[in-house]
């Protein structure tokens, strides 16, 4: 980052620069209630379903978390383009300073102690004293911090030019855009990991049909002035990103459309399968096709959707039979894991809740955080009693809706739940997941979750892995023994749907399925955009061809108010 360019972007860029500059103002040790004010800013922004730089001064002013002078600020920078704060702070810093500040693990703080005492000015200056053990000496770090600093450059080297599918869809829509004004082009669609809606990419690739407009020289002169230009040929053109992706243009034409479409939107797993009648990629670089349907329809196969083309279970379900017992996302008819003002959400229950309904769905689940959360505003008993009334207040008002009371009761370090079992016990079901102590081998990990599994008020394991994508990895488990004791004490698996954690790995559905395991989709929403997320964790059922039966979020109203009912055996 340098200049605080606002045009183009989304609320998690503008939250993005305050947070940076939240982090750099700490650094240079600036006033810690303009910090805070930043920071809270920060969060009200990403949580915003306007889109920020849309708004007035005034409107922003009312925004819970924006004070007078900040809104002046956002104003003046969203109508001039230029972030005074900002751009001072990053003036005064070196660039790898703030390159620093990205790594996990290290705040403003710490890194002030390295930049100052110890004259680190960079990454490469960083990595090197980790390894020369300069840093687990210095006071308040010590050989896990130097460890863990080692691991997140690691981290950050691997992922710095990945973005996560949610990102890359928004990124892919302002470029198409950007080319829909050259008029080179008829047609212009996602292609590759971006149109099979990949959990992460390092690469956004378009197909593309050329209209009589079209010239590789002007094309290549008009993507130069914004993107760094590395190669073309007959069929292709690459250009870098600013953002560190690489963006390929795929050119086609009418009349092989659909034999393009195939090659580059499977997988290698896809288009290579080997079938009575040839591969994909044999039968398309045989003849040309001008639709898809007609590639698969040569091979006697049904036209499979582009999130299904991984290779991984579509040719076995169609041959099977059971292709058509996948999940549709008009099947799913609640969503049971989400957030309210009573923990770290940005909305009301009601405000959740009456969004839920608005996408046509049936039930609503609140589970906030349970009081060990205190990071999160968990729920002690005696909020925890303020918000049921409050549901037992909104569901009087519903005929044809319910909200649910739930919890995300946090796995304490020992494998036990949050709360004594005669609290546990009066929800209508229990959220378990694991938020701290995240450091654990395999077998300490394993026993932990188990444990929890086997507490007789769990009923959903949340966010399994405990990764975030491109953030950290999760903690190592015995998969198998993890999904046996949720089959032995009937817990349901959460596909975590925010695009962060896409938590329980796709690839591990096959295993799921094959134990009858149900899993629910859910977006861990923390606002009411957020319930949009649940589109995502839907790709990747998609991509496992999961099959609805098994998704517990797609019974109705009643069938889930009896599950929960006859749960815990209650009345």
């Amino acid at each position: 980052m340098q200049k605080a360019v606002i045009t183009g972007m989304s609320n998690r860029d503008v939250s993005n620069y305050l947070k940076l500059t939240a982090d750099l103002m700490d650094l240079h040790e600036e006033n810690s209630f303009k910090v805070r004010a930043y920071q809270s800013a920060a969060f009200s922004i990403e949580r915003m379903e306007a889109t920020a730089f849309d708004l007035g001064e005034s409107e922003l002013q009312a925004v819970n978390g924006i004070g007078k002078s900040l809104a002046k600020e956002l104003t003046q920078w969203f109508q001039s383009g230029t972030f005074s704060p900002y751009e001072s702070l990053i003036a005064q810093t070196p660039a790898g300073v703030v390159t620093m500040l990205e790594l996990k693990g290290l705040g403003p703080k710490k890194v002030k102690v390295l930049w100052k005492e110890l004259q680190i000015t960079g990454i490469d200056e960083l990595l090197d004293a980790c390894k020369s053990h300069k840093i687990a000496s210095v006071k308040g770090f010590g050989p896990k911090t130097e460890e863990a600093i080692l691991k997140a450059i690691e981290e950050k080297s691997a992922f710095s030019s990945w973005l996560l599918y949610a990102d890359a869809e928004q990124l892919a829509k302002r470029l198409t855009a950007e080319l829909n004004k050259t008029d080179f082009f008829d047609r212009i669609e996602p292609s590759g990991p971006l149109r099979r809606k990949s959990e992460v990419m390092d690469a956004l690739a378009l197909q593309v049909l050329p209209s009589k407009s079209y010239s590789a020289p002007k094309l290549a002169d008009f993507l130069k002035v914004h993107y760094q230009h590395e190669q073309s040929g007959p069929r292709n053109h690459r250009f870098n990103l600013s953002t560190g992706q690489q963006l390929e243009l795929q050119i086609s034409n009418a009349s092989r459309w659909g034999s393009d479409a195939c090659l580059n939107t499977g997988s290698e797993a896809h288009i290579y399968h080997a079938l009575p009648s040839g591969s994909i990629r044999t039968k398309v670089l045989s003849k040309a096709y001008e639709r898809e349907e007609e590639v698969y329809a040569a091979l006697g196969l049904p036209c499979f959707e582009p999130e299904c083309r991984e290779g991984f279970a579509e040719f076995e379900k169609h041959q099977k039979g059971t292709l058509d017992r996948s999940i549709a996302y008009g099947d799913l008819k609640g969503i049971i894991h989400n957030h309210s003002t009573y923990s770290d959400g940005a909305d009301t229950v009601q405000a959740m809740a009456e969004a839920c309904r608005a996408l046509g769905m049936q039930y609503f689940g609140i589970a906030d955080h349970s009081k060990s959360a205190f990071y999160a505003r968990g729920l002690d008993e005696n909020r925890v009693m303020q918000q049921w009334a409050e549901i037992d207040q909104l569901n009087t008002a519903y005929s044809d809706f319910k909200i649910f009371k739930g919890i995300e009761s946090d796995i304490l370090a020992d494998g036990s739940l949050d709360y004594a079992e005669d609290m546990l016990k009066e929800f209508d079901y229990v959220v378990a997941s694991i938020h701290s102590n995240l450091r654990m081998d395999i077998e300490k990990a394993t026993a932990r979750l188990i444990k929890a599994i086997e507490n007789p008020y769990t009923t959903l394991l949340g966010h399994m892995t405990g990764r975030l994508l491109l953030r950290r990895e999760g903690y190592p488990l015995h998969v198998d023994k993890v999904l046996d004791a949720c089959v032995a004490n009937g817990v349901i698996v959460e596909l975590n749907a925010d695009p962060w954690r896409l938590d329980i790995d796709w690839r591990y559905l096959d295993k799921v399925e094959q134990k009858g395991l149900m899993i629910s989709i859910n977006p861990d929403a923390h606002e009411t955009a957020g319930l949009q997320n649940m589109v995502y964790g839907y790709y990747c059922a998609k991509k496992a061809c999961f099959p609805k039966d098994l998704v517990f979020n797609t019974k109705t109203l009643e069938e889930v108010a009896a599950y929960f009912k006859s749960r815990h055996g209650k009345s």
